[in-house]
C-alpha cells in the first residue's frame, strides 16, 4: 500500500514540475537554427543571456535544505517554427532532467504581452489578470483505476517583493493550481501550486513547486545575465 501511495504522489509532483515548463508538448522539439522576447521586459530571452537557481527542499514545518545542485537555464539559439521565431531554452530542469536528453526544454516567443510556448501554450502574461491562461489535465492508470488530474492557470500581481540570493525583485506570478480525482493525493498534498515568478529586467526568478509529500522544492536565482 505505502509503494503504490507513494507512486500515485510521485505521477502527480513530475506532472506537475513538467506542465510548468512544457504544457503538454506532443511534438519533438525542433532543431535549433541559432528574437528577442521581451513581454513587456519580463521575458528577456535573447540569445547568450542565461540564469542560475539554487535548489532548495522546504518541509512542511518550513524547514529549509539547501542543496548541492544548481541549474543553469541559458537561450542557446532561434528555431523557425510555422513561420515564427522562436527562443531555444536549454537547462537540466533537476530533478527530471532524464526526460530533456537534448538539453533543449523548450521553444518559446512573445506574442504582444504573452509568452507562448511553440506548442501554442500561454506560459506567462505581463498584463492579463483576469483570465484563466491555460487550462490542461493528465490521465493516467494505477491498480486498476483512472487517475485525472486538472491544472489550471493564471496570472498574480503580487505585493510584496521576493528576496533571493540574486537580490530583492518586485514580480509576477504565473499560478498553476491542481487537483486530481485521487482521493489520497488531495488528502496528503496539503498546497497543490506552482508559482513561478517573473521581475522586470529580469526574467523569472524563483519556482516553487509541490516535489513530494507535503514539501516544496524552489528554483532560486543565484546569478543572471541578460544580453
Amino acid at each position: 500500500m505505502i509503494r503504490v501511495s507513494l507512486f500515485r504522489i510521485s505521477i502527480f509532483s513530475v506532472s506537475l514540475f513538467i506542465l510548468s515548463f512544457t504544457a503538454c508538448q506532443k511534438t519533438p522539439l525542433p532543431d535549433v537554427i541559432g528574437v528577442t522576447n521581451s513581454c513587456d521586459g519580463y521575458c528577456s530571452y535573447t540569445v547568450g543571456s542565461y540564469w542560475i537557481y539554487q535548489h532548495v527542499l522546504i518541509d512542511s514545518n518550513g524547514v529549509e535544505q539547501i542543496l548541492t545542485t544548481t541549474d543553469t537555464v541559458s537561450i542557446v539559439g532561434d528555431s523557425i517554427i510555422n513561420g515564427q521565431t522562436y527562443a531555444a531554452v536549454k537547462g537540466k530542469l533537476i530533478p527530471y532532467s532524464s526526460l530533456f536528453p537534448s538539453g533543449i526544454i523548450n521553444h518559446v516567443r512573445d506574442s504582444l504581452h504573452y509568452l507562448v510556448s511553440y506548442t501554442g501554450t500561454i506560459l506567462f502574461s505581463s498584463q492579463d489578470f483576469s483570465s484563466i491562461l491555460t487550462q490542461d489535465s493528465t490521465v493516467s492508470t494505477n491498480a486498476g483505476s483512472t487517475v485525472t488530474n486538472y491544472y489550471s492557470h493564471k496570472m498574480e500581481d503580487v505585493v510584496d517583493s521576493v528576496n533571493l540570493p540574486a537580490g530583492t525583485f518586485k514580480v509576477l506570478n504565473y499560478e498553476r493550481t491542481a487537483s486530481s480525482t485521487d482521493s489520497l493525493i488531495n488528502s496528503m498534498f496539503a498546497y497543490k501550486n506552482s508559482n513561478q515568478y517573473y521581475a522586470k529586467g529580469v526574467g523569472k526568478v524563483l519556482h516553487s513547486f509541490v516535489f513530494s509529500n507535503k514539501r516544496y522544492l524552489e528554483h532560486r536565482l543565484l546569478e543572471y545575465h541578460i544580453e
